[in-house]
This record gives C-alpha cells, structure tokens and sequence, in this order.
C-alpha cells in the first residue's frame, strides 16, 4: 500500500515536498484500538523515496506500557506477631506481592539489607544462631515502584549454663533471714525457677519466701534449715533445665532468742499504663515468733480494702498486694505496715508510688 503511494505521488511531482495522512490499523492494545501514523513522503528525484514515521508512534506505545504497569502490593506478610524458635533449628520467613511487572524480593533485619533483590520471597535461616534474633520485614520492587511489608521479630530459644559450678557456703544467726540469690545464667525466654534443697523441691509458705528477682529467703532460720540449696531454671521454649550448684546453710546463735520484725523486700516505686492487668507490689518481712508477724496494706493512709481499688493479695501472708485493671483511681502511694501481734516491738513500714 505504501509502495504504490510513494510510485504514484513520485510520477506526478517529481522534485517537490509532499505530505500524506494515512491510516494504518494497528494490533490490538489494551485500551488502544489503532493508532494514526503520519507518514512524511519526500520525493528529490525519480530515484530517491525516504518515508519517516511520526514520533507519535513511539509515544502512544510508551503509554501502552505505562498503563500496563502496576506496582507492588502485599497478599503475605511476615508474621507480624513475630515467631520464636530453637537455636540450631531451620526457620523460613516469607512473603508475597503482586503487581506489574512481577515484584522482586529483599529482605531487611533491623533496616538493613541482608541480602541483594531476587524473584525469591522466602528467606530461610537453615541453622538459626543467637544473633539472628531481631525484625525482619522484606521490600517488593518492580518497574512501578516498592513498598515494605510488616516486620515480625524472631526470637531465638537457647539455654545455658550455670557457669559456676562449685559448691557454697552461707552463715546466719538463728532467727534472721537467710536470703539465696539466683545465679546468673543466659536464657532465652527467661527462665521459670524453682528452688529445692537436698531433701527435694521447696513451696511458698510461712517459711520460704521467693522474690521478683528469683531469691529465695528462708524466714527466721533456725538449726532445722542447716542443708543444701539450689535453683532449677527450666526454660519451657526448648523443654530443657539446668541445676546450680548446692549453697548449704549454716545457723548459728541461740535458737529461742526473740527477733524484731524487719522488712526484708521493700516494695518498688512503679509506673505503668491504663488497662495493665496485673501490677504486683512485694513486701517480705521476718520476725521471730514468725507466726505472729503481721503485714498489712495501705493506699495514700487508708486500708487498701476500703481504698476503692481493685486488688487482691496473693497469699496468706498478705507478702504480695496484686492491683488489677490498672486506672487511674490506682495511682498513689502504697504502704505496707508489719508488726507482731504479741506487741513488744514497734511496727515497721516501706513504702512506694504507683503511676498511670
């Protein structure tokens, strides 16, 4: 068709400029029936046809392909409640994006890559060590743009040891406290601790007393406790337990003598957010006779029972004052009063603030 235009247009003006409009139907496009095509003749001689296609061509196919592209969007996430698991094991992360043309992956820990952009969505830890813990989030990439999807921290479980492992010794006078602290041992997640002496494992009662901070406290000690004691931390991620070395107790000093009471755990100032569920005050005391001691609590001066806060107290001896759905009718200052009932010594008090 082309041919036989320029031939016609050459025999009747040879030498002269001419211009022809054409319409050439084109392949079907998306939103693109055809496209008109301007074709500029120039005729020099009966020897020489140049045809040259409009630019429009070129544009109108630019805009094609623009209209075709779309960008990244996510149908999976990362985890975004995060995920824990056992040091030495295989993890895989994943994630998924559609879009135009189809989205090239990478992945970041704490915001910095960890790798280069692949058609791969899955990162994979095949034996997990303990500094792969942190937040991962990958980026989808495609000619249309990128976006970041949701971060989900790995946690990594492990467990060690108790590095000390050779026996100890602890002297009290009779009637005091003896007071064990927990060695220190790396646990991912902490560590639930029991204590036991050579006789077997050990409750919470009148006698033994176990703190925040995973202390066992023998109340006014006497020549009954002279033996061995150790912590069992279990960590219940991995379903594995590791035993401290025993500490054994030596009492000394006349077993009858009475003991002034003594707090022994102060509570601790504390601030925390509306709606906590559970905020827990401690107060340890010791005394001899022990079952005379008494403890009881206050908020800004006034009974906590008739301080109109929710609350409950853990255990008979009223050691730990537990406040519940924390608001703000809770803020204040809370005291906790001990005393023996058969008189004699005077009453003994600590104190701390709670804020919302």
């Amino acid at each position: 068709m082309l041919k036989s235009a320029a031939s016609s247009l050459r025999r009747r003006r040879p030498k002269t400029t001419i211009t022809a409009t054409l319409a050439i139907e084109m392949p079907s496009q998306p939103k693109l029936a055809s496209l008109l095509a301007v074709l500029v003749l120039l005729c020099y001689c009966d020897s020489c046809f140049f045809c040259y296609a409009d630019a429009n061509l070129q544009q109108q196919n630019s805009i094609v392909q623009q209209q075709q592209l779309q960008a990244p969007r996510f149908t999976t996430h990362p985890s975004s409640s995060g995920s824990i698991v056992s040091e030495g094991s295989t993890k895989i992360l994943q994630c998924h994006a559609l879009g135009y043309p189809q989205p090239t992956y990478r992945w970041l820990k704490d915001g910095v890559p960890v790798g280069d952009f692949s058609s791969s969505q899955f990162y994979r830890f095949h034996s997990t060590r303990r500094e792969d813990a942190g937040s991962y989030q990958c980026i989808a990439r495609n000619d249309a743009g990128s976006i970041f999807s949701e971060k989900s921290d790995v946690v990594v479980a492990y467990m060690g040891i108790f590095e000390n492992t050779t026996e100890g010794r602890l002297t009290v006078i009779s009637g005091h406290p003896a007071i064990f602290d927990m060695p220190p041992i790396e646990s991912i997640p902490v560590p639930s601790v029991m204590w036991q002496s050579e006789d077997g494992p050990l409750n919470y009662d009148i006698k033994y007393a176990f703190t925040h901070a995973n202390q066992l406290i023998i109340l006014s000690a006497d020549e009954n406790d002279r033996k061995g004691y150790r912590a069992k931390a279990i960590n219940t991620q991995l379903g594995k337990e590791e035993s401290s070395a025993f500490v054994h107790l030596n009492v000394s000093g006349d077993p009858y003598i009475e003991v002034a009471p003594e707090i022994i755990v102060r509570p601790q100032d504390v601030k925390v957010k509306v709606g906590t569920g559970v905020v827990e005050l401690q107060c340890i005391a010791n005394a001899r006779p022990l079952h005379e001691l008494e403890t009881l609590w206050l908020k800004d001066g006034l009974a906590v029972e008739t301080a109109g806060v929710r609350h409950t107290l853990n255990d008979p001896w009223n050691r730990t004052l537990a406040l519940l759905q924390a608001n703000s009718s809770h803020s204040g200052e809370y005291t906790c009063q001990v005393r023996l009932r058969s008189g004699g010594y005077p009453a003994v008090s600590a104190s701390a603030r709670l804020q919302i």
